[in-house]
């Protein structure tokens, strides 16, 4: 599971659809800091397609579909021959008690039920939803979550910084691209903690060195952008960097400073194993020396500072491409 909370709902009637409250639902998810994204199959030629529940986080099925030609028990006995053990909310306005039954005789598993009553089913699908929630906020699951999360915002950071470098002159480009490759300059001290002579005059003359190549003319701005050493902590320098001159990024500087805070909790669970803190259900991670507890407020706070970020970078993308 990644930031976004994928939904396929099965429903024959539109109008039952068009007067459900899908806001509440989307607002239930976007507060637990994930994108909600509701798939609608409505028609009988939709209803017929055979359903690959591994694309959804949660499928809603009604019982009676198709005019009578499909139950919804169908749906999901071929999801579940699958092998998919993605959740199922499954109502009827017959209520919970008869489709418990008939999954039952079905041998359908893993499966929630309700009545079709509006209310009734709002609370079942966003008890699901945190039924699902509790699951992801375990170290190993956050641990693919944030990875993704900053994987997205590294791409989006460089697009940011792409769409900046477009939009100068010749010039400036240039002067930009030596900027980056200052950025990207090896650094002695990083080899001195390897040896134990650590004054060798070697390290002089690689100093002299370094300094006499990045005096070179850059590389063009793509072959810069791809290198393997302009990692996560490097990009968010440069396009804080970026942020004093540039007009649209100036405003956003400390949304910028701000997802180096995600860069050390994405190093942290990379890295480190955390300590489990006896009698409070919850781990801790040291991150600049001190102690963070790996709670739930913390994991619901990764997932929306993951959210803000996102949406802010393509904010400051859509600005800049105005600026062309």
């Amino acid at each position: 599971m990644n930031l976004s909370y994928r939904i396929l709902w099965i429903e024959d009637s539109s109008e039952f659809i068009d007067s459900f409250d899908k806001e509440a639902i989307e607002q239930h998810v976007t507060n637990q800091g994930f994108d909600p994204y509701i798939e609608f199959r409505t028609t009988p030629e939709e209803i017929g397609k055979a359903v690959d529940g591994a694309q959804y986080d949660l499928l809603i099925v009604d019982y009676n579909i198709a005019e009578g030609e499909v139950h919804g028990s169908d749906v999901i006995r071929q999801v579940r021959d699958s092998g998919c053990p993605t959740e199922v909310l499954f109502y009827s306005t017959n209520g919970a008690a008869q489709l418990r039954q008939i999954a039952a005789t079905d041998e359908l598993e893993g499966v929630f039920f309700s009545g079709r009553d509006r209310d009734q089913l709002l609370r079942k699908i966003t008890n699901v939803f945190d039924l699902t929630v509790r699951k992801v906020i375990d170290v190993e699951n956050m641990r693919g979550i944030v990875m993704s999360g900053v994987a997205d915002l590294d791409n989006l950071i460089t697009d940011v910084i792409r769409a900046v470098h477009d939009n100068l002159d010749t010039g400036k480009q240039v002067e930009l691209c030596k900027k980056l490759l200052g950025k990207l300059r090896p650094t002695v001290k990083h080899l001195k903690v390897l040896v134990k002579d650590s004054e060798h005059v070697h390290f002089s003359e690689i100093e002299q060195l370094i300094n006499s190549i990045t005096a070179l003319d850059p590389a063009d701005f793509e072959i810069l952008a791809k290198a393997r050493s302009f990692d996560s902590s490097k990009r968010v320098e440069m396009v804080h960097s970026l942020c004093k001159d540039d007009e649209v990024l100036k405003p956003h500087t400390q949304d910028i400073v701000s997802i180096k805070e995600m860069l050390r909790w994405r190093n942290a669970l990379a890295h480190q194993m955390p300590r489990k803190v006896d009698g409070e259900g919850f781990q801790v991670f040291e991150l600049d020396g001190r102690e963070e507890a790996f709670n739930a407020a913390m994991t619901l706070k990764l997932r929306q500072d993951l959210r803000t970020h996102r949406g802010a970078l393509l904010g400051n993308l859509g600005k800049l491409g105005k600026a062309k």
